[in-house]
């Protein structure tokens, strides 16, 4: 049994290297390479990302989660 899971992630892409951020770009949906900037991450209403201009892919999960604990000094 596979189980799908909808992850909304309100961030800034920008280009450039930052002192935690994930790689995104073409493969996600967007029209050029860029990062999503993990440094200041926010708790924003459901209704209140604006619109969607990517997809992160499952395969990319494991990297998000490892940023957010990277973001947030957590323990892997």
């Amino acid at each position: 049994m596979s189980t799908q899971v909808s992850v909304r992630l309100a961030c800034q892409v920008r280009t450039g290297t930052l002192s935690v951020e994930l790689p995104v770009g073409i493969g996600e949906g967007l029209d050029r390479e860029s990062v999503a900037n993990l440094d200041e991450v926010m708790t924003i209403r459901e209704e209140d990302p604006g619109p969607q201009i990517g997809v992160l892919p499952q395969v990319k999960e494991t990297d998000l989660a490892a940023a957010v604990f990277q973001a947030f000094s957590l323990r892997w």
